[in-house]
């Protein structure tokens, strides 16, 4: 008898797949929002997003996967406009958060927007259950011990953007927690997920797109070197193969399984920071173990 079934054996491989697209993509978002600026990294990202899914689109609706617009009341569609600026938000606060701090303190830091999501979802009625409260506990645990491992000895202007990535990526949280809990709440159930994932592109790629526009004549942005947009495609590339890898774990049926491995991202992205040398303290690491912890156990349904 196989030690795994063939359906949990994919559903690993997806989840793991994921874990590891997406924390390369978050290790190397900081140099590129370093190197060509925060918005303008978050816009290309999002405007890659779209082609590839305006490609799947016109793919879904030739082969007759698609064939009409769903339908839903005028509230859910207000809603999936907001979950969509709020987590539009929560990505710029990240990106800003890469690119002043550690990657290994940030990426975890952002994870526990499943906390965030949990607590809005008790409180609009959803019941937990014991696991999942001492999931939320450790998590609340975790945060301020990856926080507070600031070295003192570091230069002042370090230091200050330590502690600002640190509130950065603490607000990126907070925005990506209310905006999933929005999404999956009232909208991912009405609309399902081809068109929420449309809403969330085009909203990002047109407030961003009318917002670098505005300031296209600023003659103090420095030239972006070619390798840069390089960078920056490949990034985002990661983060859509580990957003189809999740999506194609959710067709195995193990659904759980592939969100909680992919909550491995933060680990993965603490990996390649030290392996281009970034340094964490044993409090840090600690922190990093209670929250990994907390969020698989938040994720256990």
């Amino acid at each position: 008898m196989p030690f795994l079934s063939s359906t949990t054996s994919a559903a690993v491989v997806f989840g793991l797949a994921s874990a590891a697209f997406y924390g390369i993509a978050d290790a190397l978002s900081g140099t590129v929002a370093r190197t060509i600026g925060v918005r303008r990294a978050v816009f290309f990202y999002q405007l890659l997003g779209l082609l590839v899914l305006s490609v799947f689109v016109v793919y879904s609706v030739f082969d007759g996967r698609l064939t009409t617009l769903p339908g839903a009341r005028p509230m859910v569609w207000a809603l999936a406009l907001a979950g969509a600026l709020t987590t539009l938000f929560g990505s710029l606060s990240f990106s800003r958060a890469l690119s002043l701090g550690n990657a290994g303190v940030v990426a975890p830091i952002m994870t526990c927007y499943g906390a965030i999501t949990t607590v809005l979802s008790v409180l609009t009625g959803e019941v937990l259950g014991a696991v999942q409260l001492l999931g939320l506990f450790v998590c609340v645990i975790g945060v301020p011990l990856i926080a507070s491992g600031v070295d003192d000895d570091a230069h002042p202007h370090a230091i200050a953007h330590a502690r600002q990535a640190v509130w950065w990526a603490l607000l990126s949280a907070a925005m990506y927690g209310v905006g999933f809990w929005l999404e999956g709440h009232f909208v991912l159930p009405v609309l399902g997920t081809l068109p929420l994932l449309v809403i969330s592109y085009m909203v990002g790629t047109m407030v961003l797109g009318a917002s670098l526009a505005r300031r296209s004549d600023d003659a103090s942005r420095k030239p972006v070197p070619r390798w840069a947009w390089g960078l920056a495609l490949t990034t985002g590339l990661l983060g859509l193969a580990g957003l189809t890898s999740i999506a194609a774990g959710a067709q195995t049926g193990a659904l759980s399984i592939v969100t909680v491995l992919s909550t491995l991202s933060a680990v993965v992205t603490t990996v390649v920071g030290l392996m281009r040398g970034e340094r964490m303290t044993r409090w840090q690491w600690s922190g990093l173990a209670a929250v990994m912890l907390g969020v698989g156990m938040l994720r256990i349904v």
